[in-house]
């Protein structure tokens, strides 16, 4: 397919997908003979992820991190993994994962300070910013 369907697939516009192949997170594409870029599946695959992990609020440079990650894993596994490149996507992997459980824990917590809020609303039946209670004061 060419880029113009590809954009529309992904739902995104032709200068974001050119902006994601200059960025390295898009595989460059093979090209037909008269020239014309000429994208597969797989750069579908990759685009839906690359905004999937945005939308959870990861970096361009942490998804091209993702993205290493998983192209070394898609590999044979014939192939020996014991590299110094191994070493560091191990470490990129463990900081993914540590990333994933603060935000993990930090949603979590916004949620139970939400809930908190609509249960007391429930019982009160008027709003009350939780930045604005007082403490009494003796």
């Amino acid at each position: 397919m060419f880029i113009g369907e590809l954009a529309k697939q992904a739902g995104l516009k032709i200068e974001s997908i050119r902006f994601y192949e200059r960025e390295g997170l898009l595989p460059v594409p093979p090209r037909s003979a008269s020239g014309y870029r000429c994208y597969d599946r797989r750069h579908l695959e990759t685009i839906r992820f690359v905004k999937r992990s945005q939308a959870l609020g990861f970096s361009l440079r942490e998804i091209g991190q993702l993205l290493q990650i998983h192209d070394r894993l898609a590999l044979p596994s014939s192939t020996p993994r014991v590299g110094t490149q191994d070493l560091k996507l191990i470490q990129i992997a463990r900081e993914r994962l540590a990333a994933i459980e603060e935000k993990m824990h930090a949603l979590g917590s916004m949620r139970n300070a939400l809930a908190k809020f609509l249960r007391t609303y429930q019982r009160q039946k008027k709003l009350v910013c939780p930045a604005n209670r007082r403490t009494p004061q003796h």
